[in-house]
């Protein structure tokens, strides 16, 4: 796909999904990924300008939707508590491996088939030693969600209407 301004490479890569992600949700996995140059945006079903699926960014399209699906690979992180050393660089972190992280960071069982883990360097060693990663299969997460957690109705409530208004649910 070029940009027909340019005729530049709207995406600088391309993927087929299964060489992507693994998994019992596979199947629900696209068939293609891309990954876009850095100056375009892909918009969403809610964009009001028009037919474009890909348009460049600049001005307010970057914002022209509240559901954007734009996600870089590169960027900041910064992490700070008593586990965490201070001053320390962090390398090599990726933005798949923030999951297993935030998971281990609430002391939440990390599902053990997820394409993700632990941050090196964001974590002070001994405290690893003191508190290592719990990785669970699913069945076992199932199980203890299934156990652990209980609304009261308006609770569920509140959170089936924001997750409605998140596009999760119809």
């Amino acid at each position: 796909l070029l940009d027909p301004a340019t005729g530049q490479p709207v995406f600088h890569e391309i993927h087929r999904g299964r060489d992507l992600y693994h998994g019992p949700a596979l199947a629900d996995a696209p068939d293609v990924v891309g990954v876009k140059t850095s100056s375009y945006h892909v918009v969403t079903a809610d964009w009001q300008g028009g037919d474009e699926i890909v348009v460049p960014l600049g001005g307010a399209l970057h914002f022209a939707s509240d559901q954007s699906g734009q996600h870089e690979l590169a960027g900041i992180l910064m992490a700070a508590g008593p586990d965490v050393p201070r001053g320390q660089p962090v390398t090599g972190a990726n933005l798949v491996d923030m999951a297993a992280t935030i998971l281990y960071a609430m002391d939440e069982p990390i599902p053990a088939s997820m394409d993700s883990r632990l941050i090196d360097g964001v974590f002070a060693a001994d405290a690893l030693l003191k508190r290592p990663a719990q990785f669970v299969d699913e069945e076992a997460m199932r199980t203890r969600q299934s156990s652990d957690v209980s609304y009261n109705a308006d609770e569920e409530a509140r959170l089936e209407e924001h997750l409605a208004s998140l596009g999760y649910l119809d």
